[in-house]
């Protein structure tokens, strides 16, 4: 924090309090040293050595994810050619029916990776196959030696490994 004036601290320490209002009575001094910190650009010691980002920060990433997960989805339904790919109706295995649809992503479309809730997308919506991304997951989850499993916002991207 650099050098501040008299002024400039009361108006920090005004918003600082106004913000600290906004809790429980029994928090509001963590929550005006916690505003402190984020009006003063200060990071809490504590967040940095377990590596947490701010709550605010958290929701912030998990919505650009949210947002951005289905881009890879919705251009694969638009870009795949479902006519060329008659092996995806051919069994009803979720692992199985996953691979063929990041090979495809891959191979096909230059795509290195989807999320569970990209590839059930593309299956539901392209293929006409009901998946569900949670099935997806475990299925994908399980096949380690098939799949490389990426951390991703709140889950995984899976891309896949073996032919």
């Amino acid at each position: 924090m650099s050098k501040k004036t008299a002024p400039d601290l009361k108006k920090l320490f005004k918003e600082a309090s106004e913000i600290a209002k906004q809790v429980h009575e029994s928090m509001h001094e963590a929550a005006f040293n916690r505003a402190i910190d984020l009006l003063t650009g200060v990071e809490h010691p504590s967040l940095k050595a377990k590596g947490n980002p701010p709550k605010q920060k958290e929701k912030r990433f998990a919505k650009t994810t949210a947002e951005t997960v289905n881009q890879p989805a919705e251009d694969l339904i638009s870009a795949i050619d479902s006519t060329q790919h008659p092996e995806v109706t051919s069994t009803h295995k979720i692992l199985d029916l996953s691979l063929m649809v990041l090979e495809i992503a891959h191979t096909d479309h230059s795509i290195d990776g989807l999320t569970p809730r990209a590839i059930a997308k593309i299956l539901t919506d392209k293929f006409r196959i009901n998946a569900k991304s949670n099935a997806v997951n475990m299925a994908l989850g399980r096949a380690t030696t098939l799949v490389n499993r990426i951390p991703d916002g709140s889950g995984f991207l899976y891309k896949i490994m073996a032919p």
